[in-house]
């Protein structure tokens, strides 16, 4: 999977893989170490949107609890 976007409530990539829009996810998120920074790396979300680009399809997920802006940074930094 190779993600595209992401943002606070949500986050967009690509798959090889169809995916039913609507469908419950976890989704698994890898953070940079800060030092007081809560760890919580799952965060349950919905399937918002599915776009075949060719062979692949472009999955947008909307996070069911927005991300809050540390943890964010976080993510991204």
């Amino acid at each position: 999977m190779q993600v595209s976007t992401i943002s606070q409530g949500g986050i967009g990539f690509y798959s090889s893989m169809y995916m039913e829009k609507a469908t419950p996810v976890s989704v698994e998120l890898l953070f940079h170490p800060r030092e007081g920074m809560k760890k919580r790396n799952i965060f349950e979300g919905r399937i918002a949107s599915v776009c075949s680009q060719g062979s692949d399809y472009y999955v947008g997920i909307a996070f069911d609890t927005e991300i809050s802006y540390d943890d964010f940074i976080g993510v991204i930094g």
